[in-house]
């Protein structure tokens, strides 16, 4: 799914031809263009229906059954299970309840009978596009839908060979057209968006007007109102064909996506202050990390040099040891200092690792030396 919105992406908004399409994402052209033909996987289609052996010599038991349940009260209709068992004890079904319950719920959605109202009281209306399947003079068709909601949405309409559009009155108000103003040429629509946009779009109608491209367009584009203020909205559109077989017309909705983009906006000035913080951080490690290798440096060496004795004894075993732990603790704290940093790097996205042979036993002997104090 993340593929399917990434390549008509690239090709409904950053413009790119389905060949390039392809290219970028090392798929088949043809599957780019169907990929372009429906907002959402279609998903697959049954071409052949469905064969059932045990079930297909009872299918006309079952519809008969189901029809004369229809004059009947629907308390005393027949259920999936009543169906099921008449079938195997008065006509010697072998077959499980499942099937006969599938065909059973299948022919039930098919005979629920819908209405769609023609005509809608005034008001705003969010809109969709989707395909379904209709069963229209008897004939089973896939038909395309719209359909309406409450929402900051308006619907449009743009003829591609007279440049008149056609928008609904609460859009026309969301791009801050004042009362009695109307967008009925794509000029006045033009007029309002920031040319960045606008341009994209225009040349995108002229391949749809010359057959370069059909079906459906997704697009953003931004408006600039009188108080100052930016209003984003998304388009979506589908192309219908004239008489020569190229899109005549576009008919889509604009949805005022305003919050989404200033959420995008706030989470992407946070991530960039998120990395001036992880910045500032790897330049005090760093700054510290300097001031304390200094002194280090100068306590290991001196007690490097006290533990080889040139200016004579250090006075007993006990000592000689103590003068260890000094310089042992120096160079675990360098360590750690050094690890501090790596660190750093591994966020920064340097990470190189070195590898070194190690005496473990060695490594545990200092270990214990260094906490031996704290675990007295």
């Amino acid at each position: 799914m993340d593929l399917y919105a990434r390549v008509r992406h690239a090709v409904m908004i950053e413009g790119l031809s389905g060949r390039e399409a392809a290219r970028r994402f090392g798929i088949d052209p043809r599957t780019v263009k169907k990929m372009l033909m429906y907002s959402v996987p279609p998903g697959y289609v049954r071409k052949q229906p469905v064969k059932r052996p045990k079930l297909d010599p009872f299918v006309g038991i079952i519809d008969r059954i189901l029809a004369e349940d229809e004059g009947l009260p629907k308390k005393q209709r027949h259920t999936s299970k009543r169906i099921f068992e008449r079938l195997r004890d008065e006509y010697g079904f072998e077959g499980g309840i499942t099937i006969v319950k599938d065909y059973i719920c299948g022919v039930r959605q098919r005979r629920r009978e819908m209405f769609v109202p023609l005509t809608h009281p005034p008001g705003h209306a969010q809109v969709d596009f989707g395909e379904a399947r209709a069963v229209i003079g008897g004939v089973e068709r896939k038909v395309h839908f719209l359909a309406t909601e409450a929402g900051r949405v308006g619907v449009w309409e743009w003829d591609l060979e007279t440049n008149a559009v056609t928008f609904a009155p609460n859009l026309e108000k969301m791009l801050g057209c004042a009362e009695g103003e109307h967008i009925g040429h794509i000029e006045d629509w033009v007029a309002r968006v920031e040319p960045e946009y606008s341009r994209p779009m225009l040349e995108i109608a002229q391949a749809f007007r010359e057959g370069r491209r059909e079906g459906e367009l997704l697009a953003e584009y931004c408006i600039v109102l009188t108080d100052g203020g930016e209003r984003w909205f998304e388009s979506r559109s589908h192309s219908v064909a004239g008489p020569n077989g190229k899109p005549r017309k576009l008919i889509g909705t604009d949805t005022d996506i305003t919050e989404r983009k200033e959420a995008e906006r706030a989470l992407h000035e946070a991530m960039e202050e998120t990395e001036r913080a992880n910045a500032a951080k790897s330049d005090f490690l760093a700054n510290i990390s300097h001031e304390l290798r200094t002194p280090l440096n100068s306590i290991i060496g001196f007690s490097d040099l006290l533990l080889t004795e040139p200016f004579g004894s250090l006075g007993g075993d006990e000592n000689k040891e103590y003068v260890g732990f000094i310089n042992k603790s120096g160079k675990h704290l360098l360590s750690v200092i050094g690890n501090i940093l790596d660190l750093s790097k591994i966020e920064a996205g340097d990470d190189r690792f070195s590898e070194e042979d190690i005496d473990l036993a060695e490594l545990i002997k200092e270990a214990e030396d260094i906490i031996f104090d704290q675990a007295a």
